[in-house]
C-alpha cells in the first residue's frame, strides 16, 4: 500500500502519477517489485501568495518493495510589490515573490530633482531609510519623495467601474476647484483634499498612488495625481471554458479564457499555463490583453505525447495580482471507459490501462499497433464520452457492453504470460487471443443477419480475411526484422482485423452447424 501527500501548502496540490494527474493525497495499491513514477506540481499560486515544492523524501522513479510514503515539501512564499510616489520615478527590483518569514531591506535611492520623504508600507507611513519588510503575508511599499525647486500638479478624478474620466471638487490649500486643473510653478508643499463623492455622486475610494483611502494628503512633488471614484477592488477574476477536453495523440483542443474585471481593474493581463504534456505546446490569442477580455488557448499534441489525464494551471498575471484557473486535458486515459465508470480509478480502467501500458505497449508491435489504433479510435471517442459522462443510461448500457471485453482481455493476458521470456511473440498470440474473443464475441452477432441472406459474401470475406490474416503476418515479421514502424503498424492492423472477421464467420458457421444438427435430432425424436 503507497501513499503520495504533499507537506507545507495549505491549498490542494496535485501530482502526475505513472503519467496520470491525481490530487493529493492518493494511495495504491502497488505490485512488490513494480517501478512507479511521479512528479509533485512545482507551484500553486493562489493571489498573493504562492507554494514552491522543494523536494521529496523519496526520488522518482521509485521501486516498490513494501508500504511507503512519499512526500513533496513545499514552502509559502509572499508577493512584495514595491512602486514610487510620483509613480514611475524609480524602478524597484525588490518587486517579485520572497519566502515567507524572511526579511527584505529597502532603500530608497536618491534622484536628481527630488529628495526622499518616506516610506509607505501597506498604507501607513514608516519612518526611516532603509528599511525592513517581514514578509510574514503579501506587502505593498511605497516610496514617496518631493520636488526640489518649481513643479507642475494636474489633479483628476477617475470612476472606475467604466475607467473613464468625471468631474469632482478638491480643495487646494483651502481654495475650491474642479477636476481637471494643472497647478503650474508650485515649490513647497501643499495640501489637497478631494470630495467625498464626485459630479455623478459615486463615492471617493482611494487615491490612484496610495493604498489608504483617506481624502486629504499632502504634495511636495510634481506629477500627476488621480482621485477613484466607485467601489474599488483591486482585483480581477479568470475563468476557462470548457473544464475538461478529451483529444488522443497527435490531435489538437482549445480552452476558452475569460478575464474580467467586475470594479474596473484597467491593467494589462499576461496569460499562461502550466502542466502540459510532453511533446505538446500551447499558443494563447492573444496572449495579454486588458479585461474585460478573452483570448483562445490552443493545445497541440504530436502523436508521441503519453496518454494521461493532465491538469493544466492557466495564470493571469496583472499589477502584481496573480489568479489562476485549473482545467483538465484526457490524452487517451481509457476515456470511454473512465466516463463510463466515472472515475481513473475504478478498478476496470485501471485493468484496461495496464493491460494497455505493461502488455501492449510494452513491445515494438504492440506498440505500433497502438499507434494505428488511437488513429483511428480518437476520430470519434472524445464526443462519445462525453455524451456517455452526461447520461446515465448511456453509461449502463455502455457498462454490459465493456464487460465481455474486460473478460476477454484477462484472457489474453493470461495467453501472453506463456510467453513472458519472448514478450514479441506473447503480444502476438495475446492479439490473436484477444481478436478471435472479440469477433466471436462482438461481430458475430452484429454480422448474423447478414450471414443468413448472403451466404455466398460470408464464404467470400472469409477467404478475403484468410489473405490479409497472412499478408498482416508477413508484414509483421518484415516489420520486426527491420524495425520498420510503418511495416508494423500496417502488419499488426491487418492481423488484428483478419482475425475478428475469420473468428465471427467460422463462430456463426458453428453455430449454425450445431444447431442445424440439434434441429435435425428434435424432429427425429418426434417422429
Amino acid at each position: 500500500f503507497s501513499t503520495l501527500q504533499q507537506l507545507g501548502s495549505a491549498d490542494p496540490i496535485s501530482a502526475t502519477i505513472d503519467g496520470s494527474i491525481y490530487a493529493l493525497p492518493v494511495s495504491f495499491w502497488w505490485v512488490s517489485g513494480s517501478n512507479h513514477t511521479f512528479t509533485f506540481q512545482s507551484n500553486l499560486t493562489e493571489g498573493s501568495t504562492r507554494y514552491l515544492l522543494t523536494g521529496s523524501s523519496v526520488s522518482s522513479p521509485v521501486l516498490v518493495t513494501g508500504p511507503i510514503t512519499i512526500t513533496g515539501f513545499y514552502k509559502t512564499q509572499y508577493y512584495l510589490y514595491v512602486s514610487a510616489i510620483p509613480a514611475g520615478l524609480v524602478d524597484f527590483n525588490w518587486t517579485g515573490w520572497h519566502d515567507a518569514g524572511s526579511r527584505v531591506g529597502l532603500e530608497a535611492p536618491d534622484v536628481q530633482g527630488y529628495t526622499f520623504k518616506r516610506w509607505i508600507l501597506d498604507g501607513s507611513p514608516v519612518a526611516g531609510n532603509p528599511i525592513q519588510v517581514e514578509l510574514d503575508s503579501a506587502h505593498k511599499a511605497i516610496a514617496e519623495y518631493e520636488s526640489v525647486g518649481v513643479y507642475n500638479v494636474t489633479v483628476t478624478a477617475l470612476y472606475v467601474p467604466r475607467n473613464e474620466q468625471v468631474q469632482a471638487g478638491f480643495t487646494w490649500d483651502g481654495q475650491s476647484f474642479t477636476t481637471p486643473h494643472t497647478f503650474r510653478s508650485l515649490t513647497g508643499s501643499h495640501s489637497l483634499v478631494i470630495s467625498p463623492v464626485d459630479s455623478q455622486g459615486h463615492p471617493f475610494a482611494k487615491w490612484q498612488d496610495l493604498d489608504s483611502n483617506t481624502a486629504a494628503r499632502t504634495i511636495s512633488a510634481g506629477g500627476t495625481y488621480t482621485a477613484l471614484f466607485g467601489i474599488l477592488t483591486e482585483n480581477f477574476t479568470i475563468t476557462a471554458s470548457p473544464e475538461h477536453q478529451r483529444i488522443g495523440p497527435g490531435m489538437s483542443t482549445v480552452f476558452t479564457v475569460n478575464v474580467e474585471a467586475p470594479n474596473g481593474f484597467s491593467s494589462p493581463v499576461t496569460l499562461g499555463v502550466k502542466g502540459l504534456p510532453a511533446y505538446s505546446n500551447s499558443t494563447f490569442e492573444p496572449r495579454t490583453l486588458t479585461p474585460p477580455g478573452s483570448s483562445t488557448l490552443k493545445i497541440s499534441t504530436s502523436s508521441t505525447t503519453p496518454v494521461g489525464s493532465y491538469i493544466l494551471t492557466i495564470t493571469a498575471t496583472g499589477n502584481g495580482l496573480v489568479r489562476t484557473v485549473l482545467v483538465r486535458l484526457s490524452m487517451g486515459a481509457c476515456i470511454v471507459a473512465t466516463a463510463t465508470y466515472g472515475s481513473e480509478l475504478s478498478p476496470e480502467v485501471q485493468f484496461l490501462r495496464s493491460f494497455r501500458d505493461r502488455i501492449v505497449k510494452n513491445t515494438f508491435a504492440g506498440d505500433s499497433f497502438m499507434t494505428a489504433f488511437n488513429t483511428w479510435y480518437y476520430c470519434f471517442s472524445p464526443p462519445v464520452a462525453d455524451f456517455i459522462s452526461s447520461h446515465e443510461l448511456a453509461k449502463g448500457v455502455v457498462k454490459v457492453g465493456l464487460y465481455p471485453l474486460i473478460g476477454i482481455l484477462h484472457v489474453a493476458s493470461a495467453a501472453h504470460i506463456l510467453f513472458k521470456d519472448a514478450l514479441e511473440v506473447g503480444v502476438f498470440l495475446s492479439g490473436a487471443v484477444a481478436s478471435m474473443l472479440i469477433g466471436t464475441v462482438y461481430l458475430t452477432p452484429a454480422l448474423a443477419p447478414l450471414m443468413l441472406r448472403r451466404k455466398r459474401l460470408m464464404m467470400a470475406v472469409l477467404k478475403v480475411s484468410t489473405v490479409i490474416i497472412t499478408s498482416g503476418l508477413m508484414l509483421s515479421l518484415l516489420g520486426e526484422s527491420y524495425s520498420h514502424r510503418g511495416l508494423m503498424m500496417m502488419g499488426t492492423s491487418m492481423f488484428v482485423i483478419g482475425t475478428m472477421f475469420t473468428s465471427a464467420f467460422t463462430s456463426f458457421k458453428l453455430v449454425t452447424s450445431v444447431a442445424s444438427r440439434i434441429c435435425v435430432r428434435l424432429r427425429l425424436w418426434s417422429v
